[in-house]
């Protein structure tokens, strides 16, 4: 489920930008996730033969071009793996997007990024409201947004009352958590355990 949110997005404007419609394209994603699920081809992936991410939007464009004429909905029931994914919401991201003028894959590849740092952030949160730190994590979520040159500690401590060196230290440790959650996520995504591994496809991933 994971793996599938990560991709549902980038794989979702692939599909709208390689023509399908907005029910086409979400019928496709679906598709493909459904064939991944049933032949549990994640399975046989290995590391050294290429890029996931490469690989999916491969497969996911000869999938289109053999079923234009073709196209039909996903059919459920008997066993099938349902996920909750967010279909109104990607085409409206979709349409909010000014790098449509990019091309399909940088597309692809910055609605990956997105989407990774989107799960690290509703990650964070979630361990934070745990923790009973929940008004603080909405506090420090601008200066994560942000960047270090965006933030003002002291007015950051006028609205939360807490002293600027301490806020400090508390951005500092959600940014260290975020790389945490990011790289997390991005092993998940990416099919890959080595840290190594993931920091060297997030870097090319980012650039």
């Amino acid at each position: 489920a994971d793996f599938c949110r990560s991709y549902w997005y980038p794989l979702y404007v692939a599909a709208r930008r390689n023509g399908l419609a907005p029910e086409d394209a979400s019928d496709a994603v679906q598709t493909l996730f459904g064939r991944i699920i049933e032949r549990n081809l994640l399975e046989s992936v290995e590391e050294g033969l290429g890029r996931l991410r490469t690989w999916l939007l491969r497969v996911l464009l000869n999938q289109i071009n053999g079923e234009r004429r073709a196209r039909g909905a996903l059919k459920r029931g008997g066993g099938a793996v349902h996920l909750s994914l967010d279909v109104e919401g990607a085409e409206s991201l979709y349409l909010a997007d000014p790098s449509l003028k990019d091309t399909p894959e940088a597309h692809y590849r910055r609605g990956l990024a997105a989407s990774l740092m989107d799960q690290a952030v509703e990650d964070l949160a979630a361990a934070y409201e745990a923790a009973g730190r929940g008004k603080l994590f909405e506090a420090l979520l601008p200066a994560l947004e942000r960047g270090s040159g965006g933030v003002s500690y002291d007015e950051l401590a006028r609205s939360t009352g807490i002293a600027a060196g301490t806020l400090r230290v508390s951005v500092k440790r959600l940014r260290e958590k975020f790389r945490v959650a990011l790289r997390k996520r991005a092993g998940v995504a990416f099919g890959l355990k080595e840290e190594a591994a993931i920091e060297a496809e997030l870097r090319e991933l980012f650039s």
